[in-house]
């Protein structure tokens, strides 16, 4: 029986659908179709929502032979195959940047005059340095770009937030490192970029405070000409479509 919108050839065969509370919800829909009628088949399905399930959309279609009658007569058997729409708009270019965390930590070494062994001894061996451990969060901003230039994200690097991002209030984000970049061809030919911003979120303080080990607290400090170690620049266009 004709399905309205495909073209005659088609036909369902099977299929099938599953739920996964960890994330891997999928389903697959089989498929048979002529040759001549298979690439406007998978046309309707990539990135189509599953009717059953609209929180799944196409990603991917697979063929394979299901019966070779003549040149003219080939018969495909087909997958369409659905994951969550979530994780494939992470791959279609240009749309908002998605986000995940990763604890992390920043450790550093004190003077070891201002500390004692337990026995109120001082510290006199010089290779003995008490170390301070703070805890962090690795935040990586992730996405496709369909076009990617290496100095789009330079005015970024070794800056702190303006801005109040993801929650994250001005100062205690920093872009330390320099972002990733990948190219990845679509299903049409097109070649894009998966690309990867790190940064680095630090509750205890802002990253423009560095301990004071007289006082014991953060503080800020300056240059010669009273500015800050790291510049400041509004982190909000990190997330948006170029």
């Amino acid at each position: 029986m004709p399905v309205p919108g495909f073209p005659d050839s088609y036909e369902l065969l099977k299929y099938h659908g599953a739920t996964d509370i960890r994330g891997g919800s999928q389903s697959t829909f089989e498929f048979a179709c002529h040759k001549d009628d298979y690439d406007v088949v998978r046309a309707i399905f990539l990135r189509a929502l599953d009717a059953n399930d609209l929180t799944l959309q196409c990603a991917s279609v697979s063929r394979d032979y299901l019966a070779v009658k003549d040149a003219d007569e080939i018969i495909y058997k087909c997958t369409a195959n659905f994951i969550p729409s979530w994780r494939l708009e992470s791959l279609i270019p240009d749309q908002p940047f998605r986000w995940r965390l990763r604890g992390g930590s920043q450790s550093f070494t004190l003077r070891s005059e201002l500390w004692k062994w337990a026995s109120n001894e001082p510290i006199n061996n010089d290779t003995v340095k008490p170390l301070m451990s703070i805890a962090t969060c690795d935040v990586v901003l992730y996405g496709t770009r369909s076009v990617y230039d290496p100095s789009t994200y330079a005015a970024y690097v070794d800056t702190v937030n303006a801005d109040t991002i993801l929650g994250v209030p001005p100062g205690y984000m920093m872009f330390g490192q320099g972002p990733t970049a990948s190219p990845r061809q679509l299903e049409d030919g097109t070649m894009t970029w998966d690309v990867e911003i790190p940064v680095t979120v630090r509750w205890v303080a802002t990253w423009n405070e560095f301990f004071n080990e007289d006082t014991g607290y953060f503080e800020a400090i300056k240059d010669a000409d009273g500015n800050p170690m790291f510049a400041s620049i509004n982190y909000a266009p990190l997330l948006e479509v170029p």
